[in-house]
């Protein structure tokens, strides 16, 4: 069996890349994680080792893989959480979405885990703090394609900033990002899938509009946290497809 110190010893970075690798080996196909391993890897290596960048990016790409394939049982959910939030602190990481840089040497099986994982929680905060009402489930619809997005945006109208305007600062300031939208009564979420776009609206009576990928060019060309025109993703001439959601929708789309 593995043993490891209790204290915090100045091993060589080589060293203490080799006992990172180990204790992923170790977490690995463990329903439940050895929770003694984790917390020596958690308080001891990414809370106290100084690791060169790419060693860093290497043990964390490492790290998201093994909990992306274990992050929807309930034991790994405490880990998950951990991890999406130390990645988002990262100086040297953020959000991929916006620090497209940083994050260009990285992993890219683990990159896109990333990003499923920050699509699925933008798709979340849309559906409980800005409707919070969703009587045509269009939650667990959108929930089910967040593991296929390329990328993701939630974009928050004038309105629903002043009305969630401290659930927000929250959100800011745990390393989430969103857009600021104006231009209509209205906020939105985006899905990327690459070759098409999706973008469904809060308010009632808007339907889902899809796009080919290459007729928004400028989709996220700026900054996630910069200011959106709304209308501009309300463009019936663009779009290929304007989904009405009635009671078949879903198969409709």
């Amino acid at each position: 069996d593995l043993q490891l110190p209790r204290q915090h010893a100045k091993f060589s970075n080589a060293v203490l890349v080799n006992i990172a690798d180990l204790l992923v080996a170790r977490l690995k196909g463990q329903q439940r994680p050895d929770l003694e391993l984790w917390t020596y890897f958690q308080e001891q290596l990414l809370e106290l080792s100084t690791f060169h960048k790419n060693q860093l990016a290497n043990i964390l790409a490492k790290l998201i893989l093994l909990v992306d394939r274990n992050r929807k049982l309930p034991d790994w959910e405490p880990i998950f959480v951990y991890v999406r939030d130390y990645v988002l602190r990262s100086p040297d990481l953020g959000d991929p979405r916006i620090e497209t840089v940083k994050w260009g040497t990285f992993d890219e099986a683990a990159r896109q885990a990333f990003i499923s994982w920050l699509a699925e929680e933008d798709i979340s905060l849309f559906f409980e703090l800005i409707i919070q009402n969703d009587p045509h489930q269009r939650k667990p619809y959108w929930l089910r394609y967040a593991e296929a997005a390329n990328n993701s945006m939630l974009v928050v109208g004038q309105t629903d900033q002043g009305i969630h305007k401290a659930a927000l600062k929250d959100f800011s300031a745990q390393g989430r990002t969103f857009g600021k939208g104006y231009g209509i009564p209205s906020s939105a979420f985006i899905l990327d899938f690459g070759r098409i776009a999706i973008v469904e609206f809060s308010e009632v009576n808007n339907a889902c509009y899809v796009y080919n990928r290459s007729d928004l060019p400028d989709l996220f060309k700026t900054s996630a946290a910069g200011w959106k025109d709304l209308r501009a993703l309300k463009d019936k001439v663009k779009a290929i497809h304007v989904q009405s959601h009635h009671r078949n929708w879903r198969d409709a789309l």
